[in-house]
């Protein structure tokens, strides 16, 4: 066992800091050549990217409203710094590690519960070294994201080692979901399910059934699992998305909101949280969630600039709809959020263009003139030194946001300019090509130039919401082709936030998030005839 962890390395995380060295301290007399320690999720996530550990020794509990320890692991996985053959001990307490092991890609090796001693350290610790030794070829494969190498390599561990079926199960069904082999991934999950194995096999089933199309399904299988185990973020969010992509936007907002409660630190679930009350029109409370998606997501992999223009607009869609009164407060979070994205995102071109936009709508409704055309004359500025490309992508926000200051009509200019140079850019042809098919009432013809589009500028709001309009309109002939376009709509309008758009765009998206759910509702079994 000792010749085993010479020359490993551990990083231990607890906000404990008795706890944290009482831990180091039991690590180091196992012999192990270094022993690194965080006090905060965010300063072991930056140590992770940093460097690589053999051992991740993480609390689940790291204070009050801050991150857990599944957060840890979750952005370390998400940002590459985890790597599967490392291994990765969740620390809890006893009620609390049975529950705290049923995530599906974010799961730890294994839950240590508190209070712990040195012969069940060691246990611990001899038992994921002998794992992790016998599917280090099964593990290395993961780590390079070679998904069928891994399906292969684990039917011959599983051959090899009965002992740890679960775990490898567990691998196959993460790996058949990234090939999108979503009938075999079902058929495992609902199997694992059965037999109770653990509450990732119930997510993985609803992943499963989500990605095919069939909504109803999915819900009911993971609806057991939302009221039971509250501590898995992966099952709220799937779920949330089953009632939206049905046009159930209460329902999916009561989840978010109970799932918020209980784990306010998660930016994913304030992002989705704040899309829907926002798409509901409750811009106060979108504010709210926006704000958590904000702060909680900054330097992580769920850190958006769409959340920090969506809580800005949020506070603006107040203040212009009479909901609340124009405020010194709210006008200097506008300004704190505008400056953080610029300074968060490194100074993009298009990000300190945007922000000066937003700007010059914030003074000229605060009344400040002077400011607002300023700021108006800043955005116009660095529009002009923006590529081509940009250019013609945001020309309509331009126009949108200069549209009552001096520069209205040079901005009018510069979108037709724009406009003009569409013919030069590769994803502009497409475009065009496809506005005319639509305007033609050729819709597949039109769906597909807008696919070709949106491959070659992907994130252009314009082109996602012409995309979505000529999807549905396929669905909506019954179209053979209605279920795959249907979940591609849905993928497309999950992906962006209703709060990054300009209020043209937020109307339109609207529209089609409702017709989606109506389409969706109006099928067979919420989608049950179809699968992938």
């Amino acid at each position: 066992m000792d010749s085993y962890l010479e020359g490993k390395t551990a990083l231990v995380v607890d906000s404990n800091r008795d706890d944290l060295s009482n831990l180091r301290g039991l690590l180091g007399q196992l012999g192990l050549a270094s022993v690194a320690a965080a006090t905060s999720a965010n300063m072991a996530v930056s140590y992770l990217a940093a460097q690589s550990f053999d051992f991740c020794f993480v609390a689940y509990d790291l204070g009050l409203q801050a991150k857990n320890g599944l957060q840890v692991i979750q952005e370390a996985t998400l940002d590459g710094s985890r790597r599967y053959r490392d291994c990765f001990v969740l620390i809890a307490g006893a009620e609390q590690a049975q529950v705290l092991a049923g995530a599906l890609e974010y799961a730890p090796d294994a839950c240590l519960a508190k209070p712990f001693d040195m012969q069940r350290l060691r246990q611990c610790l001899d038992r994921l070294g002998q794992v992790k030794t016998l599917l280090l070829p099964l593990e290395e494969c993961l780590d390079q994201r070679n998904w069928q190498g891994a399906l292969e390599r684990g039917e011959q561990a599983q051959a090899q080692y009965p002992g740890v079926r679960p775990y490898l199960q567990r691998l196959r069904g993460i790996a058949l979901l990234h090939l999108q082999r979503y009938r075999e991934a079902e058929a495992l999950f609902a199997e694992l399910a059965q037999e109770r194995v653990c509450d990732w096999a119930d997510i993985g089933q609803g992943v499963a059934l989500y990605h095919q199309g069939r909504y109803r399904e999915a819900r009911e299988c993971l609806a057991h699992l939302t009221g039971q185990n509250q501590t898995v973020s992966e099952a709220f969010l799937m779920q949330a998305r089953c009632e939206r992509v049905l046009g159930r936007w209460q329902e999916a907002q009561m989840l978010l909101r109970k799932a918020t409660i209980l784990q306010p630190a998660m930016p994913q679930l304030q992002a989705d949280l704040a899309c829907l009350l926002a798409l509901s029109g409750d811009w106060s409370q979108a504010a709210t969630a926006y704000r958590g998606a904000v702060v909680h997501g900054r330097h992580s992999p769920f850190q958006r600039v769409d959340c920090y223009y969506g809580l800005v607009e949020s506070l603006l869609q107040q203040v212009e709809q009479g909901v609340s009164p124009s405020s010194a407060a709210a006008e200097a979070e506008c300004v704190r959020t505008l400056e953080s994205a610029v300074r968060d995102f490194d100074g993009e071109p298009a990000v300190i263009f945007r922000s000066r936009l937003l700007a010059a709508r914030l003074y000229r409704r605060s009344g400040n003139t002077a400011m607002a055309e300023q700021a108006a004359r800043y955005a116009f500025e660095r529009f002009a030194q923006l590529t081509v490309s940009e250019q013609a992508e945001l020309a309509d926000l331009l126009v949108d946001g200069l549209d009552s200051s001096s520069l209205a009509e040079a901005a009018q200019q510069k979108r037709q300019e724009a406009m003009r140079a569409l013919v030069s850019l590769d994803w502009g042809r497409s475009n065009l090509a496809a506005m005319l098919s639509y305007r033609k009432k050729e819709y597949e013809k039109a769906y597909d130039g807008f696919c070709e589009a949106e491959r070659l500028r992907g994130g252009n709001p314009g082109v996602m919401l012409n995309l979505v309009q000529a999807g549905l309109e396929v669905a909506r002939h019954q179209s053979p082709r209605a279920p795959d376009i249907l979940r591609h709509c849905d993928e497309l309008l999950y992906g962006s936030q209703i709060g990054a758009l300009s209020q043209r765009q937020q109307e339109r998206y609207r529209s089609l998030c409702q017709r989606l759910g109506d389409l969706n509702r109006a099928r067979r079994g919420g989608g049950a005839e179809t699968a992938v």
